[in-house]
């Protein structure tokens, strides 16, 4: 039988990060390492690592969750990171394994590895089903898979969707995920035990300045200038300012769920 590629529409977007926008995109996770340190770590809990797991990293970016998954363990794991964009994966870290392919159609043998995990990767998805089908296949039974993203309507989707749509050179129109879509899909693909919350918290940093540079960096919102971002932060997002703190609202609606044995 020829084994039928598939390919999602945002595979296409990958595509279009060159170098340069991924460097952004690092240079503002290396200079504010522990900013988003809550919606990270709420998505490590969820995926109960254990010493010597195998974890693949879906939409792994630079590497943020697979270094948070890493550093939980103290090493003893082995992670693959998953990527569609050949410069984010040539990006990643010696020390993870890199699997260049679409999230419709994953590189990974069937019943290989223990956790898959996705942070603010899935509104990128089209076909969301067929991620989440895959995502089942991999995973060994008894194995678990978690998720965090957007919720459809929230205030980051606006922010997504209209400002950093407004001002990045690649645009923003990402798919969000409307309330209890999460555990549709997953228990579709043949998941149990799934659970779906919404956490509210903030992104950390120490000064207004900071915050402000960070989301113009991280988003590559290269057509703004810094008091252009500054505007649209406070026109979408609550910030809680302080002479020696400023913080930003954010929240993700996050899913986690086991493959039975």
């Amino acid at each position: 039988m020829v084994h039928q590629r598939h390919e999602d529409a945002f595979d296409r977007r990958a595509a279009g990060y060159d170098a340069a926008r991924i460097r952004l995109y690092n240079d503002a996770i290396e200079r504010h390492p522990k900013a988003r340190d809550t919606e990270r770590r709420i998505l490590v809990d969820l995926l109960d690592l254990r010493s010597g797991v195998e974890v693949c990293d879906v939409a792994a970016g630079g590497g943020y969750l697979a270094d948070g998954i890493h550093a939980r363990l103290d090493g003893d794991c082995r992670i693959l990171c998953l990527e569609n964009s050949a410069h984010f994966s040539e990006s990643l870290p010696e020390r993870y394994e890199r699997v260049l392919c679409s999230l419709s159609d994953i590189g990974i043998e069937t019943s290989s590895v223990d956790r898959v995990a996705c942070l603010a990767g899935v509104h990128h998805q089209q076909d969301k089903q067929r991620f989440f089908d895959e995502a089942f296949r991999i995973l060994r039974p008894g194995g678990r898979i978690a998720v965090g993203d957007v919720v459809h309507g929230s205030a980051p989707a606006r922010f997504l969707n209209e400002a950093v749509n407004r001002w990045s050179d690649l645009g923003h129109v990402g798919i969000f995920l409307e309330s209890g879509e999460l555990t549709r899909l997953m228990r579709s693909a043949g998941f149990v035990d799934v659970v779906e919350r919404v956490h509210e918290y903030t992104w950390d940093f120490p000064n207004l300045g900071d915050l402000v540079w960070f989301c113009k960096t991280l988003f590559r919102m290269t057509k703004a200038e810094l008091e252009d971002v500054e505007a649209e932060l406070r026109r979408y997002i609550v910030l809680e300012l302080e002479p020696s703190a400023a913080r930003m609202r954010w929240s993700l609606v996050y899913a986690s769920a086991r493959k039975a044995q």
